[in-house]
């Protein structure tokens, strides 16, 4: 380390804790929250909130961090009571800013006390469900559960956490441990933004595992019984491979300790998010014991590993707001989920989750995905991260026509193309991997830097000097039928159709999932004719989408509509298939389809039988796809 490097360190340091010191000089709001009553799905808080005598406006918090939209649980609060010295004070929902509570806070009060209670109901499941609570196991984000004085800085705002957990359970959290009775833990005081990145899993049935390698890593695994906890040796190796490649990927870690926490719970919202310290996954009951279904969803956990550095450490300047009350800037999601995602799905393989064939057949559906979406004729990909907080919670049905969160999978589609760019200019001396190293190396332990597209380029051309502003931005603003298979190709492989479903294909199917990368969760499986006739269908033959090019939406049938029978048999998802198959020598198409209540004859023309994506070798060029996912981790 330089001389000059070696003081601003030292800056930084002193700035870090000269910051620390001037936040817990402030009193804490103390926070008592009580899982006890998880079998009914209700979350019991306490608050006691230093104040001083005249207007306060309290939020709850509305932008949840990652989610990338105004998506704050508010609608289960159940109970919300202020008092202060025994009396009720009174107070009034803002008129505009409906997350922001107004009081006027008596003469003399010191302290306002708060009781609220948080209903995790039975909702339709999505991006930020909120079914968090079951018999045995329970999720706590603190962002369900508190208030706060919305003109401070979450930094600044210092809360003293305690829990409550029923008799018996064990939980595991990022949070440091102040003091621990039985059934009630106190944690140390941390300030707001630490608090909401500092997420709970607790349990009946819960499991411990060290899985650091050069850090203090911990596996925290909860279930609804012993056997979704009975993680397998070959299993925990993956895990302690994904630390071990990660942190070499990036040359360090930007924490001090990390916990992963993995719920396996068909009752619980199934669910992932990143935090700075730590993750929240949240799986079907089966995942470990199923293997095939695990692999479905594996890539999840290394993407939000990933954002501890990408996200979190180093966060987008639009995403570093001053409390959650303030709205999320998306322009640079497609760094920070793009990258991230292509980051994931290279350490899902280099970490044992994937096969390099798995991953090969997740790469293809991506790009298969991309190209039934026609909406891209119309919505350039900047426009989806741009609208992120609109897609995020979106309808499935004309999801093709309106473009989905497609910056997660296209992104990374536009980050492998820069990765093989990289290694095919500098002649196999460079590679993404070195760029990650500079953009992503970690700081100190808790500290957040904010960056900028310029930041990006900048760094791109340090590694090897190419007009990347060009290659964003036509690949970002521009709209254009094709997706960028540019990265596919110059990796030695090409897209195509094959008649057979890729195990991947086969695996998220009898999943109950309808898209590999941020599954839509159906309760109800999923029936895949995307790639054939354009159809995406649930097992009763509900259409849940339609894409216009294809051959089932020009024989006019359309989301919401259902499919009754197939050539005069009762649709099955089987028969379905069977009955594209046969197209290719000659059969047809014929079905009854009902909407509202009206039944009518459909032909849908098509000869081309089954396709799915799937990638193929070009034998006359050099295979980096081997390259990229090779692992790099000194054992």
């Amino acid at each position: 380390m330089s001389a000059q490097e070696f003081l601003r360190t030292l800056v930084a340091a002193a700035g870090f804790l000269c910051f620390q010191s001037s936040a817990l000089a402030q009193p804490p709001i103390r926070l008592t929250t009580d899982l006890t009553d998880h079998a009914r799905g209700i979350l019991h808080a306490h608050m006691e909130i230093p104040v001083k005598s005249g207007p306060l406006t309290l939020g709850y918090p509305k932008w949840i961090p990652g989610e990338h939209a105004p998506t704050g649980t508010l609608n289960q609060i159940i109970t919300l009571r202020f008092q202060a010295g025994g009396k009720v004070i009174p107070w009034r929902r803002d008129d505009v800013e409906i997350y922001n509570f107004h009081l006027d806070i008596p003469v003399g009060v010191r302290t306002l006390e708060a009781d609220l209670d948080f209903a995790s109901t039975d909702m339709e499941e999505g991006f930020a469900s909120t079914v968090a609570t079951s018999d045995h196991a329970a999720v706590l984000n603190w962002w369900q559960v508190v208030l706060f004085p919305v003109d401070q800085s979450a930094d600044q705002i210092e809360f003293q956490p305690s829990l409550r957990i029923p008799a018996g359970w064990k939980f595991g959290t990022s949070l440091p441990i102040a003091h621990q009775a039985a059934e009630s833990v106190e944690f140390s005081p941390v300030s707001l933004r630490v608090l909401i990145d500092s997420p709970v899993l607790a349990a009946e049935h819960f499991r411990a595992i060290p899985i650091g390698s050069k850090h203090r890593v911990e596996l925290d695994l909860a279930g609804e019984s012993d056997q979704a906890i009975a993680i397998s040796a070959d299993q925990v190796a993956s895990f302690r491979r994904l630390i071990a490649e990660t942190e070499s990927l990036f040359g360090g870690a930007p924490y001090r300790t990390y916990h992963l926490l993995l719920c396996l719970s068909d009752p619980l919202a199934h669910y992932t998010l990143e935090h700075a310290s730590s993750s929240d996954n949240r799986f079907i009951g089966d995942a470990l014991y199923a293997p095939r279904k695990f692999v479905t969803t594996a890539s999840t956990i290394p993407h939000e590993y990933v954002h501890a550095w990408n996200g979190k450490a180093r966060t987008p300047v639009g995403l570093a707001t001053l409390n959650y009350q303030q709205p999320l800037k998306g322009d640079l999601v497609w760094v920070y989920e793009g990258l991230t995602e292509y980051l994931g799905m290279m350490l899902t393989t280099r970490s044992g989750f994937w096969t390099p064939e798995e991953f090969r057949e997740a790469l293809a559906l991506d790009a298969g995905q991309m190209a039934t979406h026609p909406g891209r004729r119309w919505r350039s990909l900047e426009d989806t991260a741009l609208g992120a907080q609109l897609l995020a919670t979106a309808p499935t049905a004309w999801l093709t026509e309106r473009r989905s969160t497609d910056f997660y999978p296209e992104g990374a589609l536009i980050w492998m193309e820069a990765d093989t760019t990289i290694r095919q200019l500098s002649g196999g001396k460079h590679s993404l991997d070195d760029f990650c190293k500079l953009f992503l190396a970690p700081a100190m332990a808790g500290a957040q830097k904010t960056y900028r597209l310029d930041e990006v380029v900048a760094l791109l051309n340090h590694v090897q000097p190419y007009d990347w502003n060009s290659f964003f931005a036509s690949r970002l603003m521009e709209t254009k039928a094709e997706p960028p298979l540019g990265g596919i190709s110059a990796a030695g492989w090409h897209l195509t159709y094959a008649a057979n479903e890729t195990g991947m294909v086969r695996d998220l199917e009898a999943a109950h999932k309808s898209d590999l990368l941020w599954p839509l969760w159906n309760r109800e499986a999923t029936v895949d004719a995307r790639f054939s006739i354009g159809l995406l269908l649930s097992a009763d033959g509900t259409v849940l989408d339609a894409s216009r090019d294809m051959a089932a939406f020009e024989a006019g049938i359309a989301p919401g509509m259902r499919i009754v029978s197939i050539n005069g048999r009762a649709f099955t998802p089987e028969e379905l298939h069977r009955s594209i198959a046969a197209t290719e020598s000659g059969g047809k198409l014929q079905m009854i389809r009902e909407h509202n209540g009206v039944h009518a004859a459909v032909e849908v023309h098509d000869q081309n039988g089954e396709r799915f994506p799937s990638l193929v070798r070009e034998p006359k060029d050099k295979d980096l796809l081997s390259d990229i996912v090779a692992p790099h981790a000194v054992n």
